[in-house]
């Protein structure tokens, strides 16, 4: 499951963003003195209505990914109340900066300085982090046995080149690190290193600009698994309380097209470099957000770990065949549902299903 935690100052509009985004039940957790608002993101999918009705089913479950709030705290806390929130935070696989264009007039050069302002406190966030453990590995690399030795200095080797990026301004994303290397830098939850979706919340009138805007974040943060995504939080939450007609009447007046799910839906996922594939039985289809790249017996994983150990192959069909076929019977009918082995890469759009012994 995919985690987001929203991060920014305090009256940024983190709220109305949860109020506008959050599809499913949400309920408070904390974290020392931390309340977190964790809810249910569901991202509109209109291939899986579409597959209910193809395949007949009663039953759709779309996918979904988690979003966090950290209510009353943000940039520029305190002392310990800000390192219990950064704790917090470190916990989001992802991570998303709200933006808060209409305190600054909802222009670009807002959008710039306030990213530049989130890189500065994530920076010395990770910087903490490594200069911490580069203490403590000196007296670590002087105690340790000989056949342990190499190991802390290869370490050490790399958090030297890392502070030395995140020194000069740089995200641990974008410091060159060898593949062998890479697995070291995942167990330190550094913020800078994981994907982030940059939330630019805008006054009401500021819809025309949002190209714009969104091209400035991309811009401003040119990192690996970055997307950016603009919403007028107050307005469109105004607009959800609406019945459709209305709605989408009061979105047309101020120009905003679509939804705000579907938009940072949409940056998640880019971001994440996640797609959607398909599963189905006599009574269900389910969406999944599947990792770019992931393997029919990765998938079947995913679905349950029982499956993926009697894994025996994948019957596969993409959506767009499917539905030209007009159904299952037909599409098999004419050789256009595949049996794939544990080694092939699930695509979007994938409807599989995953043979297994038991």
């Amino acid at each position: 499951m995919i985690t987001v935690g929203l991060v920014g100052i305090r009256g940024s509009g983190r709220t109305e963003i949860v109020e506008l985004l959050a599809s499913g039940a949400s309920f408070s957790a904390s974290r020392g003195r931390i309340d977190q608002l964790i809810n249910q993101v569901t991202p509109p999918d209109e291939r899986l209505e579409n597959l209910g009705s193809l395949l007949d089913v009663k039953e759709t479950t779309p996918a979904a990914f988690t979003l966090i709030d950290y209510a009353s705290v943000g940039f520029g806390e305190a002392g310990d109340r800000q390192a219990e929130w950064i704790s917090a935070v470190r916990t989001a696989n992802v991570l998303a900066p709200v933006i808060p264009c209409f305190l600054d007039g909802d222009g670009p050069e807002s959008v710039g300085a306030r990213l530049e302002e989130v890189s500065s406190e994530l920076i010395v966030a990770d910087l903490l982090v490594v200069e911490s453990r580069l203490k403590r590995l000196v007296t670590e690399i002087r105690r340790a046995p000989r056949a342990e030795r190499a190991g802390l200095e290869r370490e050490q080797a790399l958090l030297v080149s890392l502070q030395a990026g995140l020194d000069a301004g740089k995200h641990a994303r974008a410091v060159e690190v060898s593949d062998q290397d890479r697995p070291l830098m995942a167990g330190f939850g550094f913020l800078t290193l994981k994907p982030a979706v940059v939330l630019i919340n805008t006054g009401e009138d500021a819809a025309a600009d949002w190209d714009r805007l969104v091209e400035t974040a991309n811009k401003t943060w040119p990192y690996p698994h970055t997307a950016a995504a603009a919403v007028s939080a107050q307005i469109e939450a105004e607009a959800a309380q609406l019945d459709s007609d209305d709605r989408r009447e009061l979105l047309e007046s101020y120009g905003i097209d679509g939804s705000a799910v579907g938009r940072v839906s949409r940056a998640v996922y880019e971001a994440t470099s996640t797609s959607t594939a398909y599963t189905w039985n006599a009574s269900q289809v389910q969406a999944w957000p599947v990792p770019t790249g992931t393997s029919a017996v990765g998938f079947a994983e995913m679905i349950h770990s029982d499956i993926a150990r009697g894994f025996i192959s994948a019957e596969t069909v993409s959506y767009d065949e499917l539905t030209e076929a007009g159904g299952y019977p037909e599409a098999r009918r004419q050789g256009l549902v595949r049996k794939e082995g544990r080694d092939y890469v699930v695509k979007d759009g994938d409807i599989v299903q995953v043979l297994f012994s038991r």
